[in-house]
């Protein structure tokens, strides 16, 4: 049985005391919290929720909120959200890319009519991102940025697949895996596979991986010291639990290494190596964390803990993102490696909408209102936090496949880079960004290495200075009639009916190929918050 030991510390007014972390995408998650510490920005913070954004300039101090309707009048909700090292936010949905250079407070649309699952930022290169796009039913797409999201050129790569995952390696400058699923007319779902690029996209290996069986893998990380060593998390369409799964050859071989007994929710690759990862619990399991120390065989399985929705570090000192109602905190630090996470941020914490923002006061007045009856909104001040220990729940080896999961079935992937010349829409020659830098330097805006590209500016390989070309203008695209290219950039038109119908049905199926889900009472109080 889960047992909880409460502790009450006696605390000042909060103040979070956090340094700066590189921002890293998460998509192997299954929802949308999540949060990020710009490293050009020391003082800002972005906590993603699911029922929008609270964003921090003053290191933690306070948090302000910002709807999802001030980006999205639709209603449309974010798959996930990504945050750059320049503080450019972008969120995920299935209506486009949406972007954001002022902490949350407007808005521009960078892809539009595809659904977007997911994008992540070249630590080796500031401003070059990649994004995930299904353009079409049964299609899947990848397209480059060189300008944090302003404006998206060619595809990188398009084909038959249901595509779920981009990382970065930080180590080997250039290196990037895809992951996904192959897609063919009366397979719900093909066999899983990993595309491979030393460069950037321009060309591409291949990697079959339905020896996993009927599953759907998501990239949880790239080993920032090793780039052909990569975590999975690994789906199994039978329902059963979700895998930790790993690859230390560039993903020739995948082997699963942790049955989590549900779903995943957090994952994290401790500075140290210690290995974490985490499930919220559900009728018949509690959640869990596990961690892996260096050197050890097994993971070792703890409880009793808060329902940890994400993982960060920051130096000996790990965040995570709770679950309001199970454990009453929103943000929680642990010092002990996991032993204890204390509440350092909740919900009623709260300290309004972002102040000076009339599209946020305009957008997100009635939902504001909605929320701080529903959290008892006090502002940032509180008596007290609350300590969730965790305790000793067994060891788990780290070599438990096989997993079970049953037969990929027969599904012949066909996906490339476009054969031939493609029209770019932005005015960047090349990858675009500033010089690559790989680790060792440090790429994070600020820090040796170099800085982020100012947002909306589009430069030459050369980057902004001596040799560069000048500034682009951001959204070099028609604005209206046919979009530039297949993925919808730059904010093309609004899609025509039969255009968003297969927008609709990909992004149905995708979030369910992503097990996504909400918290129970925000869940379902989202509706009425609509509504009124």
């Amino acid at each position: 049985m889960s047992v909880m030991t409460r502790r009450w510390i006696t605390a000042a007014p909060l103040v979070l005391l956090l340094s700066p972390l590189p921002a890293r995408a998460d998509g192997a998650m299954p929802d949308e919290v999540n949060f990020f510490f710009p490293a050009g920005k020391p003082d800002e913070r972005v906590l993603t929720t699911t029922f929008g954004l609270l964003v921090s300039q003053n290191g933690g101090a306070t948090f302000e909120y910002s709807c999802e309707e001030d980006y999205n009048a639709n209603g449309t909700t974010a798959n996930l959200y990504q945050v750059a090292a320049d503080g450019t936010i972008l969120a995920d949905t299935g209506f486009g890319l949406y972007r954001s250079i002022d902490g949350a407070c407007t808005w521009s649309q960078a892809l539009a009519n595809v659904s977007v699952l997911d994008a992540a930022f070249d630590p080796t290169k500031p401003g070059f991102l990649f994004a995930l796009t299904n353009p079409g039913f049964d299609q899947g797409a990848v397209v480059a940025s060189s300008d944090d999201g302003a404006c998206f050129g060619p595809l990188r790569w398009q084909g038959n697949a249901t595509l779920t995952g981009v990382e970065f390696s930080r180590s080997r400058p250039g290196r990037v895996y895809v992951a996904g699923n192959a897609a063919c007319p009366g397979v719900e779902l093909g066999p899983p596979f990993l595309l491979r690029s030393d460069d950037r996209g321009q060309t591409w290996t291949t990697l079959d991986l339905s020896s996993l069986g009927a599953v759907i893998v998501r990239i949880a990380r790239v080993d920032p010291t090793d780039p052909d060593t990569v975590w999975f998390r690994v789906l199994l369409l039978n329902g059963l639990s979700d895998w930790l799964a790993v690859t230390h050859d560039g993903g020739k071989t995948v082997t699963p290494v942790l049955s989590l007994g549900g779903t995943m929710s957090a994952f994290l690759l401790a500075a140290d190596g210690t290995v974490f990862t985490a499930t919220r619990g559900d009728a018949t399991h509690p959640a869990a964390l596990w961690r892996l120390a260096p050197g050890s065989a097994a993971f070792q399985k703890l409880e009793g803990g808060p329902h940890l929705r994400c993982l960060r570090e920051n130096g000996s000192t790990l965040w995570g993102c709770g679950d309001h109602l199970a454990d009453g905190m929103a943000i929680g630090r642990s010092a002990d490696h996991g032993e204890t996470f204390c509440t350092s941020f909740t919900f009623q914490q709260m300290n309004g909408m972002i102040p000076d923002c009339p599209s946020v006061q305009s957008a997100c007045g009635g939902l504001w209102g909605s929320l701080s009856q529903m959290f008892k909104v006090t502002g940032p001040a509180d008596a007290g936090y609350e300590c969730l220990t965790e305790h000793d729940a067994g060891f788990a080896p780290a070599n438990a496949g096989p997993m079970g999961a049953g037969d990929a079935g027969a599904c012949v992937l066909a996906g490339g880079p476009p054969a031939g010349p493609e029209p770019d829409p932005c005015s960047a020659a090349g990858d675009g960004g500033s010089a690559e830098v790989a680790d060792g330097g440090t790429t994070d805006a600020g820090a040796p290495g170099g800085g982020g590209l100012d947002a909306g500016r589009t430069f030459s390989d050369g980057g902004a200075g001596a040799g560069g070309s000048a500034p682009a203008a951001a959204g070099a695209c028609p604005s209206s009639g046919t979009c530039a290219h297949p993925t919808g950039g730059c904010g093309c038109g609004a899609a025509g009916g039969a255009d968003l119908l297969l927008v609709l049905l990909a992004s149905a199926f995708l979030r369910r190929a992503r097990h996504s889900y909400r918290s129970a009472s925000i869940g379902s109080s989202r509706e009425a918050f609509r509504a009124g």
